[in-house]
This record gives structure tokens, sequence and C-alpha cells, in this order.
């Protein structure tokens, strides 16, 4: 069977899974459901619904837009311009073209941007490990990984991995164009794309094995012009930060928007433990397992740039002040699922694991489902 086929296999059977799922739900919570429609919203919790907004009513206008969202001196209310663009945007056009509502057209956007995650992985980790079923079984764990259940979901994560996983693959093999539209896309999908230019560089030195004192040197430059792509990820930036100046008065209404969410930029270490919430206190003890996990990964395994991405990923939303869907901001790090799935591999017990695993990511999508705050 051909790679591809596989891969559509498996995002079937997921969705098959869900689906199966989610009809035991409803009729155990004697929901309604008469249409399609109805039941792809079972989908959308949370912060889909701010998507929905945005493709139905657009983003707001506002001259001071910091002014316009403050409640009273500690207190704001939050504000659509928190979300980046290119996901209801898609979803928008995709609306257009086949005359479908918000929940169809997220729900296809969901089955094709997993394909990309999971071929563009496979990809990935075929090049790594030059084993076929070791990659392919890499792949399964990481679809399967409990908290990769928002590849699943009209969020935005499946696209983001997509677009970045194509990336990495476009500069291993010397896709350059493709490289460059991923590096336009990037900073429109979250706010922590735009710092994919650093690891994107430094993956490029290492693939084209520059040494340190030939970044000293112009020719070396003029020989390895894809150094330069990643920068195209400043124009798009650019773009959005001046259609937000236009609407709102500020460069980054997105960045004061987060203050809706009680997030401002902090030291690391304060957003651990803050209360004694169950959420809370589960999410960080995980990000001190999951940093120490990178932190050995990054010193025995990985590149530079692998550690980087790595670090800024895990380190990012809490530096903003939220432990609050650490497990989420975690699910795109593929770096971090390879090299314990490679282990995984030699083990017996490797395809129980992965039906543990369905059966916890099955626990997660339920708590989604309730809208629980272990779901954001």
């Amino acid at each position: 069977m051909h790679y591809k086929l596989k891969i559509i296999v498996i995002i079937l059977g997921l969705k098959l899974i869900y689906i199966s799922f989610g009809t035991l739900y409803v009729h155990s919570q004697n929901i309604n459901v008469s249409r399609l429609e109805d039941f792809t919203s079972l989908f959308c919790k949370n912060d889909c619904g701010w998507y929905k907004g945005i493709v139905e009513n657009g983003y707001e206008s506002t001259l001071n837009f910091e002014d316009s969202i403050k409640i009273d001196a500690n207190n704001y209310r939050q504000s659509e311009w928190a979300f980046f663009p290119l996901y209801p945007f898609l979803i928008s056009i995709l609306m257009k073209i086949l005359n479908i509502n918000f929940y169809l057209s997220a729900f296809i956007l969901s089955l094709i941007f997993n394909y990309f995650v999971l071929k563009h992985l496979y990809l990935f980790l075929l090049d790594k490990f030059n084993n076929t079923n070791k990659a392919l079984y890499s792949t399964i764990f990481f679809a399967t990984f409990p908290f990769n259940f928002y590849f699943s979901i009209f969020y935005t994560e499946s696209l983001f991995l997509a677009i970045v996983l194509i990336s990495y693959n476009s500069i291993k093999q010397n896709r350059l164009f493709i490289f460059s539209i991923c590096m336009l896309l990037i900073p429109l999908i979250r706010p922590n794309g735009i710092l994919l230019i650093i690891p994107f560089i430094f993956y490029i030195i290492e693939i084209n094995k520059i040494k340190i004192n030939e970044l000293f040197r112009l020719d070396t430059y003029f020989q390895n012009k894809e150094i330069f792509i990643p920068f195209i990820s400043l124009i798009s930036f650019s773009c959005w930060s001046l259609y937000q100046f236009k609407h709102t008065g500020s460069l980054f209404a997105f960045s004061i928007a987060q203050k809706g969410w009680n997030k401002s930029i902090q030291m690391p270490y304060k957003s651990l433990f803050y209360n004694n919430t169950l959420e809370v206190q589960f999410l960080s003890f995980l990000f001190i397992i999951l940093i120490l996990i990178a932190i050995y990964q990054c010193i025995k395994i990985h590149s530079f740039s692998f550690s980087f991405f790595i670090l800024s990923q895990l380190l990012l939303p809490l530096i903003a002040g939220s432990i609050i869907s650490i497990h989420r901001y975690s699910s795109i790090i593929f770096p971090l699922f390879y090299p314990i799935s490679n282990k995984m591999y030699s083990k017996k017990f490797k395809y129980i694991l992965i039906f543990i695993f369905l059966i916890l990511q099955l626990i997660m999508f339920y708590l989604y489902l309730e809208e629980h705050p272990l779901s954001y």
C-alpha cells in the first residue's frame, strides 16, 4: 500500500472513531442533531467560536483599541483581534466555493490539514530513520498521542504544523518557491509563527553544512541565497500589523487583546502553580516534565535549530503569562515526539501503547466536548 493511502486510512480511521464517540455523546446528552451541520458543530468549542465570529462578522474597527476593550483599571474584555486571520480566511473561502456553512467548511479543512500534517511528518521521519515501518509507526504515535486531539477539532494547530512540516521538507528538497510561500503564510496563523525565522535559518545552515567562520564571508550568502527566504515572513507580518493599525490604531492589537485573557509578559516561572485549580496544578506539572524531556533531547539528540524550535515554542506561552493550554501549544512541537517513538518502536508493547493513547485521546476529546478547562 502506498504511503499516501496509508495516511488517508489513518486520518479517516481517527475521524470515524471521533464521529462514533461523538454520536455516543450526543445520545447520552440528549442533544438534538438532525443535520450533518449540527453534528460537525461538536468539533467547535472554546476558541473556535472566535474564528466563527471572524468569518461571519470580520474584525471590529475602533480608533483606540486598548481603551475600547478596557472594563476598568485591571480588567479587559476579550476580543477577536487576539486571533490571526489565515485560518478563518480559508474557512470563509471554502464556504463560498462549496456554498456550505462554517462547520462543514472547518470539518473539510481539518481533514485536508491533517492529511498534510501526517504526510509531511511521515516524509520527514522517513528521511530521518530511513525505515518505512518506523516512520509509519512514529506517524501513528504522533497522531494518536493524547494531547494531539487538537488536530481533529476546529483549531489552528493542524494548519500551523502542516505549514511548518512542509517548510522543513521543502528546505531539505530545495523546493525554495514552496518554502517561500510557507514563510509568507506562517505569521498569519498564530503569533509564534514569526519566531520560526530563527530555527529555519539555522536549519538551512545545518543542511548546507555552513561553518561558523563562513557566516562572516559575503560569498557564503551569495552561494546560499535560501538563507534570506525566512525573512519573507516579515513582509506578511508587517502587512498584518498595518491592517491592525488601520482598524484599531495599534500595530500590535493582537498583543493588547491578550489582556482579555489576563495574559501579560512575565518571567516563565511565574506562570506555574499560580493558583490551586486542578488544571493549573496538572498543567504546571506537565510543563516541568516536558521541559525536562526537552532539555535532555536538546543536549543529547537535537541540533541547534530544532533545540531552538522546541524551547521557544514551549517557553513562549509561559512568557506570555499562561500555563493554560500548554499541552495544546506543545502538540505542534513534533521534534519532541520522534525520539520517543523511535525508542518505543523496538518494544513488544508498542501497539498496546497506541491503543492506550487512543483511549486517553478520547478522554481529552470528551473534556473538550464538556468545555472543561483542561481542554482549553
